[in-house]
């Protein structure tokens, strides 16, 4: 169960818990109502919505992203440990201007674009950098010599 699911269902557990003690059913509704703005975040993230919050400073691979000028930059991160997550980040011409020179450089193939963290919450977009091919298989003829 994923984190998000698991408060909701603990969110909605205590609600019902709260209705089924309560003997009058005006304190009830009022308490429901003022329960529900705390279930509103977990119930955008299963829903496919941009989080607000920032990644964890890091490294991350760009596996897609939008540039909303003025407004945000969209951006679906991946850290290699577990499933990716969708970001709303903060817009700033300098990073708009580096993730899309990142991203053009890789229309016609490539590494892929990276995305650095910083622990001020500061996001730094570049391509990613070359590695080594020890792990490819190296390359053999079909047609003997």
């Amino acid at each position: 169960m994923t984190p998000t699911l698991t408060a909701w269902l603990l969110s909605t557990v205590a609600i019902g818990a709260l209705l089924s003690i309560v003997p009058a059913r005006t304190l009830a509704a009022l308490a429901f109502c003022a329960l529900l703005p705390a279930t509103y975040h977990t119930s955008q993230l299963p829903l496919g919505y941009a989080d607000y919050g920032t990644p964890v400073a890091g490294r991350y691979t760009v596996l897609g992203a939008r540039i909303d000028e003025g407004v945000a930059i969209y951006a679906l991160l991946d850290n290699g440990k577990g499933e990716p997550h969708y970001y709303r980040l903060p817009y700033s011409e300098h990073d708009a201007k580096d993730l899309q020179e990142a991203m053009d450089m890789q229309v016609g193939g490539g590494n892929g674009v990276q995305a650095e963290i910083g622990s001020d919450g500061e996001p730094g977009f570049h391509v990613a950098p070359v590695t080594n091919d020890e792990s490819k298989v190296a390359e053999t003829a079909i047609m003997g010599e």
